[in-house]
């Protein structure tokens, strides 16, 4: 009897812990009717005017204003509007892979808990990041938590010889206002991304060899000037003597080529003043373009002592007397080609130069009233020193020992060396001494 008391407690501890394993872990149901259907559907993605994305540690908002999206918490700054249609369309288009099956309990195993300002970092781990969309006066059109990213292992531990790095990103888990709790087959890790990273990345963009003349100057540091006559000829230091070297075309080709796809790592947002960001006394760096086009970068001081990017300030400004584009000759003539007349070639002209007036006016709109934080490294061409563009010339070599030098040997030579004596030829016998 006792023995089928403790056989029958046994089962029953094995059933509880079954069902207690069962209960604490997520179940994937297959659920037909809402594989493949819409996680928000009917969403009015044109009717979009605010986004909001919270995190337990920051509130993002990109909101649409006058036709143009920006990024509220950076001083409604441009926003990246291809990355914020990218973004729309895919919540438009996002679809059920698996319905999970997910205890409240369960949730924080997959970061989808509601985000609270200020949580713990053990706390906010377990938290999602909450995307709400909005529309006219503020009406609410949709909303999704965005949890954990699902990992797919590599199979076999990926290549022979070669690490498993926990496999690659293939899908996200989010959850509805409902409830629901969807596994979906994209990644939409750009929803959690910080608020730099959605701000308009167009930024200055000029090409080495496009750039006639190039002063850098600023405090404690000479004065440089690059220039060129013409678009085949190198870069020339101004007033470089004969004595201080020879210029360093890699150097000097890279200085040039800073303003080439330059990017900032994010804006300033607090008002600073410039003793803070040292725009006070601030590297000048100032690049002429053929075209007339004028760049002018103010660079000021490292942003912290733990941080090395600098602050830079951006104006860009036209100048048609320093455009140097081929002159239309007045003589030209269609005559002998079907080139246009010379007429219609300098209104031509005419017209370039007030595109490139109003392209200048645009883009000293849009950079001029930020300040940017641009990261160290792309800094550093820019501000390359004089010295630095100059290679030293090179010290005679020094003499082998053992070996006398050429003056030494003339000075080991006497002073005076008696000439040899020349041979004198045969007198011819006189005629008396023949008699």
């Amino acid at each position: 009897m006792k023995n089928k008391n403790l056989f029958v407690l046994v089962v029953l501890a094995v059933a509880l812990g079954a069902w207690a394993w069962w209960s604490n872990h997520p179940k994937i149901g297959l659920a037909p009717a809402a594989m493949g259907a819409k996680v928000l559907p009917d969403l009015p993605v044109n009717d979009v005017a605010t986004i909001q994305m919270t995190t337990a540690a920051t509130n993002l908002t990109l909101a649409k204003e006058q036709g143009a999206w920006v990024v509220v918490s950076r001083k409604k700054y441009p926003a990246n509007f291809d990355k914020i249609a990218d973004m729309l369309k895919d919540l438009r288009e996002l679809k059920v892979g698996q319905v999970m099956a997910v205890t409240e309990k369960q949730r924080g195993q997959f970061k989808l808990m509601d985000p609270v300002p200020l949580s713990t970092p053990s706390v906010a781990d377990t938290q999602g990041t909450r995307v709400e969309l909005f529309g006219a006066n503020n009406k609410r059109l949709g909303s999704l938590l965005v949890g954990k990213t699902f990992m797919k292992k590599q199979a076999g531990g990926g290549m022979e010889g070669m690490p498993n790095f926990g496999g690659y990103p293939m899908g996200q888990y989010v959850r509805t206002d409902k409830g629901q709790v969807y596994l979906v087959a994209k990644t939409l890790e750009r929803m959690t991304e910080s608020a730099n990273t959605w701000l308009d990345d167009a930024f200055v963009n000029v090409l080495a060899a496009d750039i006639r003349e190039l002063t850098v100057t600023g405090p404690d540091r000479a004065a440089i000037r690059l220039w060129r006559t013409n678009d085949t000829d190198a870069m020339t230091i101004d007033g470089l003597k004969e004595s201080e070297g020879t210029a360093d075309a890699a150097k000097i080709t890279q200085q040039c080529g800073g303003l080439n796809y330059l990017s900032f790592d994010d804006i300033a947002v607090a008002d600073l003043s410039d003793k803070d960001t040292g725009m006070g006394a601030p590297v000048v760096y100032k690049a002429v373009t053929k075209e007339g086009m004028v760049y002018t970068l103010r660079i000021g001081q490292a942003v912290g002592p733990d941080r090395p990017d600098r602050y830079v300030k951006v104006g860009v400004s036209y100048d048609p007397a320093l455009d140097v584009t081929p002159a239309v000759s007045p003589d030209v003539t269609a005559a002998a080609s079907n080139a246009p007349p010379a007429a219609d070639k300098a209104k031509q002209a005419t017209d370039d130069k007030a595109k490139r007036a109003e392209a200048a006016k645009t883009a000293n709109a849009k950079f001029e009233p930020w300040l940017y934080i641009v990261k160290q490294y792309r800094v550093e061409p820019l501000l390359l020193k004089r010295d630095e563009l100059v290679k030293k010339p090179e010290p005679p070599p020094a003499p082998t020992p053992g070996t006398n030098t050429v003056a030494e040997a003339v000075k080991a030579q006497p002073e005076s060396v008696p000439a040899p004596a020349v041979p004198q030829p045969p007198q011819a016998p006189s005629e008396m001494a023949v008699k």
